[in-house]
């Protein structure tokens, strides 16, 4: 196959990838999707380009080609940006600029060296360097999919293909044919021809994937407080208890709540409140240990999960989550918290479920509020054994 075949055919896939993605877009709103749609505009008019330049000897053909590629690649840095959660207004201006600059660099070059490799090099260079990061954030993600990963090692491996391009390039120096046979001309036609069929569907499939992870998210999660909402801590919490019943381990769940929340609202308002909610939230979430997890019951109430070993673990949980709330509080409030703690030690062979274990915690929490008022202090803490 010839390379003029080569790019005809890789132009049918670019015009067929761009279809595809215009009927997608109507029924997706990911801005990843919108931005790698514009990228496949601009990649499909640089491959009309590329055609033209093959059957022409007009100057204008190749700038224009290359110049297209670039913005393809900018705005397809912006789809993995948006993707990996990294686009902000900086981002945008920054690659902005950098395909301002990587156009004055290939415009220059093509101006001041009639030889070609110059220029090729140039715009090798800068298409990686305005794709590599974008590439790296989307494998550096906090727990990666495998789409994720696949996705930005496809790039990795596209910028590889510039790489040896720019290597190419240079070896052979004005001897360089551009669009020829040579080595590095033929890995830049495989790399674009990869992405073409899979860069465009790994995206269209990890926006599918943020999105669900984002409807995951509102349906789990409490929205003011970020911790799991009492749906998400219930459908967690049963997981838990069919491990701890076949594997025996003992598990203590704590319920709290803010002692006196109602005069602080009343004295300070409710902002002040809220703010006190949001502030215990976040302290109970980084006081428990690994594999431990917290989540708003409604109001001011929370409940805590957390493997436990022994008695001597299961107070030192409690406590832990007493004194979590006692530093960096908002506004200068000072507040408590009541924590009702049950602790169960031999799980396996009884059938616990969410209403039961909430009756013991809340008969817990109950026996914690009248020994603080009895002992006329601030919060109380008790603990049961089940």
């Amino acid at each position: 196959m010839d390379v003029k075949t080569a790019f005809v055919l890789l132009l049918s896939e670019n015009i067929l990838i761009l279809l595809l993605l215009i009927f997608h877009r109507r029924s997706n709103t990911e801005p990843a999707v919108s931005f790698h749609l514009r990228s496949q505009a601009f990649t499909t008019l640089s491959m009309v380009f590329i055609i033209l330049r093959l059957v022409s000897n007009l100057w204008i053909f190749p700038f224009l080609n290359s110049v297209f590629l670039l913005a393809g690649s900018y705005f397809e840095a912006l789809a993995l940006l948006s993707l990996a959660d990294a686009l902000d207004g900086r981002s945008r201006r920054l690659y902005g600029t950098l395909l301002g600059v990587s156009i004055f660099l290939f415009a220059l070059s093509f101006i001041l060296f009639p030889r070609p490799f110059v220029r090729v090099i140039v715009f090798a260079f800068c298409n990686t360097v305005i794709l590599v990061h974008p590439a790296v954030k989307v494998l550096k993600a906090k727990d990666p999919s495998p789409l994720r990963l696949l996705l930005g090692a496809l790039f990795i491996l596209m910028m590889a293909g510039f790489v040896i391009r720019i290597i190419d390039a240079i070896r052979l120096g004005p001897a360089l044919e551009p669009l020829g046979s040579s080595f590095g001309e033929l890995a830049a036609v495989a790399s674009l021809s990869a992405y073409a069929i899979l860069g465009g569907v790994g995206i269209i499939l990890l926006a599918k994937e943020k999105t669900d992870r984002q409807l995951l998210r509102m349906y789990k999660y409490d929205r003011h407080t970020k911790v799991l909402n009492r749906d998400g801590f219930i459908a967690d919490l049963e997981e838990r208890l069919e491990k701890a019943n076949y594997h025996n381990f003992s598990f203590a769940v704590a319920l709290c709540d803010i002692d006196k929340l109602d005069q602080i609202n009343e004295a300070r308002g409710h902002e002040t409140g809220d703010a006190v909610i949001l502030h215990a939230a976040t302290r109970l979430d980084e006081a428990v240990e690994k594999g431990g997890f917290v989540g708003r019951m409604g109001g001011d109430d929370f409940m805590v999960y957390q493997a436990v070993e022994n008695e001597a673990s299961v107070r030192v949980f409690a406590k832990t989550l007493l004194e979590a709330v006692k530093s960096d509080r908002p506004e200068g409030v000072e507040y408590a918290l009541n924590i009702g703690v049950v602790w169960f030690e031999y799980p396996a062979g009884r059938k616990l479920e969410f209403p039961q274990i909430y009756s013991y915690c809340a008969s817990a929490l109950g026996q914690a509020r009248r020994r603080a008022q009895r002992d006329g202090v601030a919060g109380g803490m008790e603990i049961v054994a089940y």
